[in-house]
């Protein structure tokens, strides 16, 4: 998909409370994906609140669990630059020391080793790429992001750290 054409509504996977997370138009990166702030005026990482945070750790963590049973990624690059498009999103690109083909399309990962960019931007592939790749991220939609139960969760994680600090202390 050329940027110009690029089809937001039908690369969308799912929106959240805070986030929508959408397919990368271009797939280079088999599987590459970016989660964008629901929030117009939102720049800058560092200045989101807890609970976008939470939301934001717990959609990037289903999207890797996706990535790593569909095409078993070596590595996983992030990317929030915000130089082109001026709203805060964050780029989860799956790295591939090797070959991957999927829906009869071969990917290849030229740049392993180095810096994601520069890359093909006129890679190209077919609607049944993107329509295949669609159904494995529908796997986060039936399990639905559970934000409370996420921060219930890091709370949990929280109280055992101080516990054991004390715990250290004694």
């Amino acid at each position: 998909m050329a940027d110009s054409a690029v089809d937001y509504e039908y690369l969308q996977i799912e929106s959240f409370a805070f986030w929508d997370l959408y397919l990368h138009g271009n797939q280079y990166y088999l599987g590459r994906t970016y989660v964008l702030s629901k929030r117009q005026e939102q720049f800058d990482m560092f200045e989101i609140e807890e609970r976008e945070y939470a939301e934001l750790r717990a959609i990037v963590s289903a999207v890797k669990d996706v990535l790593r049973e569909a095409f078993a990624p070596d590595l996983f690059n992030y990317a929030s630059l915000g130089n082109v498009f001026h709203r805060l999103h964050l780029h989860i690109i799956p790295r591939y020391k090797t070959e991957r083909v999927f829906s009869n399309t071969v990917f290849v990962d030229k740049n392993w080793g180095s810096n994601y960019a520069p890359y093909d931007k006129d890679f190209r592939v077919g609607v049944d790429v993107y329509d295949s790749l669609k159904v494995e991220f529908k796997k986060i939609e039936s399990e639905k992001i559970d934000l409370c139960s996420f921060l219930s969760q890091k709370q949990d994680n929280r109280e055992g750290i101080v516990k054991s600090k004390k715990d250290l202390r004694s």
